[in-house]
């Protein structure tokens, strides 16, 4: 399995990768989304950590991460080079009848890669929206080339923060209800998209559990043959500007708004995926909502 993660300190960006017992070997780069657009290291045999041994300065050895910032997947350094985007209603468990042929899902943007945050920021509703739900879910990155083809390049996990309220008020206010943050691991599984991911999502209130479940997420969940899903949306050349690193939320499973919770300003949605990251972020409205 070939998973590695981006961290920082003092201004300085590494790339390694996980290790249950230390300890890590720290590559320094500019940063890994520049590496994989401009270096041969995602094509490189033994991937972008062989690239690095090979070309790389003298990495840094440390027993554990200590003092090291965990930085989003791929944060690109200038925000407007990563699109957060991603489909509706695409889960098995959130649609009543199979789609007919040549049916596609609600297509919607979330922002730039400056509205991902990491598991321990706070995720913050903007001002007037009405509600929030978690929705836990694969996110598959894509890396427009320099021939205006975008390129698979590996998945995360991350938790598509929604105004479901704003979504189910009007017929076509899905879209607007996207317009929020998102919470994104910072591990990058550079292997196909899982079949299924299991986990749990938990809500704690005033420190407490006050509502979990279980959810299933993965191509095997989606109503959609995701390589079609995928080739239509690049039939635009809107979406195929060189260079931009295009994140793709895939769909979730039923959520705390489809078992009747509410989450309040100051509430913690922890997502939990089996054999994978844990995403843990406070919930807050701009306008305090509750």
């Amino acid at each position: 399995m070939s998973i590695i993660f981006e961290c920082a300190r003092d201004g300085q960006r590494y790339v390694t990768r996980p290790s249950s017992t230390g300890p890590y070997t720290l590559y320094p780069v500019s940063d890994l989304y520049t590496l994989l657009r401009d270096t041969p290291a995602g094509e490189y045999p033994g991937g972008p950590l062989e690239y690095l041994r090979e070309h790389s300065p003298a990495p840094l050895t440390v027993a554990d991460l200590a003092g090291f910032e965990l930085l989003p997947c791929l944060q690109p350094p200038d925000p407007r080079q990563g699109m957060v985007c991603g489909f509706g209603l695409t889960h098995q468990s959130k649609v009543a009848e199979p789609p007919q042929h040549g049916e596609r899902p609600a297509f919607f943007i979330k922002g730039f890669a400056d509205s991902l945050k990491r598991s321990g920021d706070v995720l913050r509703m903007n001002r007037g929206a009405l509600s929030a739900c978690e929705e836990a879910e694969v996110v598959a990155l894509f890396l427009v080339a320099d021939n205006s083809r975008p390129t698979y390049i590996g998945y995360t996990f991350g938790n598509d923060l929604t105004d479901i309220a704003l979504a189910k008020s009007k017929r076509n206010y899905l879209a607007y209800a996207k317009l929020q943050p998102s919470a994104i691991s910072h591990l990058l599984y550079r292997q196909p998209l899982p079949e299924l991911i299991q986990g749990k999502t938990s809500i704690y209130r005033a420190g407490d559990l006050h509502w979990e479940q279980g959810f299933s997420t993965g191509l095997s969940c989606l109503c959609y043959d995701a390589d079609d899903l995928f080739e239509t949306l690049w039939l635009h050349p809107s979406l195929r500007l060189p260079g931009t690193l295009i994140y793709l939320y895939l769909g979730a499973d039923r959520n705390s708004a489809d078992a009747g919770i509410h989450l309040s300003h100051g509430d913690t949605v922890v997502c939990d995926f089996d054999n994978g990251p844990r995403l843990s972020n406070l919930i807050e409205w701009e306008n305090v909502h509750v």
